[in-house]
């Protein structure tokens, strides 16, 4: 019996079409996994959902389907989001035509709502006319046109995924597929489903921390003068930035307010850490310089006071604050008086010399029973600018080393005439330069004064 007889002899071509069919099949579940793990960290590192949405799409595709899109619905009457992506950029375009006939009908219908009471996914395919003029009449307003567009791009099959989040059906994902060999086989659409969840659970912690950051604003800003009082005579641009996107309130204040009809006093303060207890101290401070204020008592006694109500608040927290009064007398014109507990020093801008801060550093509040004070009264001229800040500003990590002397570099540097609101933004636009908003780790307040 010679070989070929035995079966010995070069493999059979179905041999062959099984073994390549097998390795694509492989290749296959690698791009699936790859793209799986692109999305999970896009789902992990999420800051806000339009971005998801987008990130997310890109990640689907070409590994999934030609195009892809989500639609999401954050609640009931809010507006609804869309990312489109396109596996080849050059059909991009033929995406955003067909997305731009995709005007979902509004959640209250009762055919989306049945489909996302069903929440399951639907598959079509292959794409024939009327087939698809059913499933689309449930969620699409245009069905003609939808249909028009779908034909002209040569759309071979639709996958629609349901996004289910724990507030119900918000939205679906669509996998569009021009490519008539490649199919949505049981094992892919069970692929889908579970990105479809992953970008749900990723929708549901961004809009969780989004409410968190929407209480800690409103806390935030309880904790700051709503409304400042007119100082005539002088500027004043008021600015407070949170740290990068924490959802816990800060420990940075301010206040402003008036003493008589020709003086004011004038607070900035930092409490270390954030949370509840770094708030609640943010309160204690600034309603203790107000009480002390009140009953007369002077630069270092109101500082002082400062000091036992932080101690004797049992937080085991410490803060700083620089106190000042800005006086106008009738015949010496302004001047202004500062006490620093522990904090960065104002910085004096005059017109053709160079910035200088004001004052000594003095001892932090909360530390110890006893604490080292510096009184301090400048004089102002026109035209004087004086800035208060917290360490938000200049102590900022490697790489980006900034410091206070940094600022009075700044300071000295800006153009004269320039108003308390610009220079408020150009210190702003100036730290962002080492570290972005986002990626900031400590809040930011800032009091600019200018004697007009």
């Amino acid at each position: 019996m010679d070989a070929a007889s035995r079966g010995e002899g070069e493999p059979r071509a179905e041999t062959y079409e099984a073994l390549a069919r097998a390795l694509e099949e492989e290749r296959r579940e690698r791009r699936h996994l790859l793209a799986l793990d692109r999305l999970t960290d896009v789902v992990l590192g999420a800051s806000d959902a339009r971005r998801l949405l987008a990130a997310a799409a890109q990640a689907l595709v070409p590994a999934f389907a030609d195009w892809c899109t989500v639609h999401y619905v954050p609640g009931e009457g809010e507006a609804r989001q869309i990312a489109v992506a396109a596996g080849d950029p050059a059909a991009a375009p033929w995406g955003e035509q067909l997305l731009a006939c995709l005007k979902l009908r509004p959640a209250g219908e009762p055919a989306v709502s049945r489909v996302m009471a069903a929440a399951r996914s639907e598959l079509v395919d292959p794409v024939d006319g009327p087939t698809m003029a059913k499933v689309l009449s449930r969620w699409v307003v245009d069905v003609e046109g939808v249909l028009e567009a779908v034909d002209r791009l040569g759309v071979a099959s639709v996958l629609s995924v349901p996004l289910l989040t724990r507030r119900g059906v918000r939205g679906a994902l669509w996998m569009v597929d021009a490519t008539p060999a490649r199919r949505f086989d049981p094992d892919t659409i069970a692929t889908l489903e579970l990105a479809a969840s992953r970008i749900s659970e990723g929708l549901d912690n961004v809009l969780t921390a989004e409410q968190h950051r929407h209480i800690s604003a409103t806390l935030q800003r309880a904790l700051l003068p709503p409304v400042l009082p007119e100082v005539d005579g002088v500027e004043v641009a008021v600015r407070y930035w949170p740290a990068g996107l924490a959802v816990e309130a800060g420990g940075d204040f301010y206040d402003l307010f008036a003493l008589d009809e020709r003086s004011w006093a004038v607070l900035i303060g930092d409490v270390c850490g954030t949370g509840p207890d770094a708030a609640a101290l943010t309160g204690i401070a600034r309603h203790t310089v107000r009480a002390a204020v009140r009953h007369g008592q002077d630069h270092r006694s109101v500082l002082e006071w400062l000091n036992e109500a932080v101690l004797t608040s049992n937080r085991d927290r410490f803060c700083t604050a620089v106190y000042g009064t800005l006086e106008c007398d009738a015949d010496a014109g302004w001047s202004l008086t500062t006490c620093s507990a522990g904090h960065p020093l104002p910085i004096l801008v005059r017109p053709g010399e160079p910035a200088r801060p004001l004052g000594r550093p003095g001892t932090l509040v909360g530390a110890f029973e006893r604490i080292d004070l510096t009184v301090e009264r400048t004089p102002l001229r026109p035209g004087d600018l004086v800035v208060l800040y917290t360490d938000g500003v200049t102590d900022l990590p490697p790489p980006a080393l900034r410091t206070a002397d940094d600022l009075v570099e700044l300071l000295s540097g800006l153009a004269e005439g320039l108003g308390v609101e610009e220079v408020a933004e150009e210190i702003g636009r100036w730290t962002a330069e080492r570290i972005p908003p986002s990626d900031r780790g400590d809040d930011v307040a800032l009091v600019v004064l200018r004697v007009g």
